[in-house]
């Protein structure tokens, strides 16, 4: 069955002054790396969800890639999540924009967990991870009424659905700096990644 990839872009950025997934990193940009590392665990397409009035720099970067509104919800995670599905139409593997270290083999051994489940995450030792997950066409009426109900939290709608959480043990394994859960949301953050590729003198 195929498996298809959503980056979530539609955050503001607020906490770094500048839109992060355009940020260098290495030799590209982070969001490249990011296509890099979903193109590894999928065999479907991949697709930027965000705000219709904040996908145009994508549309230049990266003019191949679909670019998903995630229409007039309250700008929250669960609204970019709804709007992956309905795009893949089928499973789809959901991730933020702001994970560039997320190693490829946590995800490829992630998305063949449990395939029958509505929502395979990532388990940390937080909970799960709902931007380190797959999602299925299980999820929708669920997030419908969790919206309907005024619940916008990315878990809201958990409690209806068949949930597996990759386990910890298992993450540790293939992630044991748990770079996994790197996130870059300041210039401070961004300089900590930016030294594993390029490290002082």
């Amino acid at each position: 069955m195929t498996l298809s990839a959503a980056i979530l872009v539609g955050g503001l950025s607020r906490r770094m002054g500048k839109n992060k997934a355009l940020l260098r990193l290495g030799p590209g940009l982070v969001l490249q790396r990011m296509l890099d590392t979903a193109r590894q665990a999928v065999d479907g397409p991949i697709c930027l969800v965000g705000r219709a009035g904040e996908l145009e720099p994508y549309r230049d970067a990266f003019p191949k890639l679909a670019l998903v509104t995630d229409g007039d919800r309250p700008r929250c995670v669960l609204a970019g999540i709804e709007a992956a599905i309905h795009w893949a139409g089928g499973r789809v593997l959901v991730l933020a924009c702001d994970l560039p270290m997320v190693p490829p083999a946590l995800l490829t051994a992630m998305v063949s967990h449990a395939p029958a489940a509505d929502v395979v995450a990532i388990e940390s030792p937080k909970g799960s991870e709902p931007l380190l997950a797959v999602y299925g066409t299980g999820c929708v009426g669920p997030i419908c009424r969790a919206f309907d109900q005024g619940r916008f939290k990315a878990v809201s709608f958990h409690d209806e659905v068949v949930v597996e959480l990759f386990p910890e043990a298992r993450r540790v394994a293939l992630d044991p700096e748990g770079r996994a859960f790197w996130n870059m949301n300041t210039p401070q953050d961004y300089q900590r990644i930016l030294a594993v590729f390029e490290p002082a003198d």
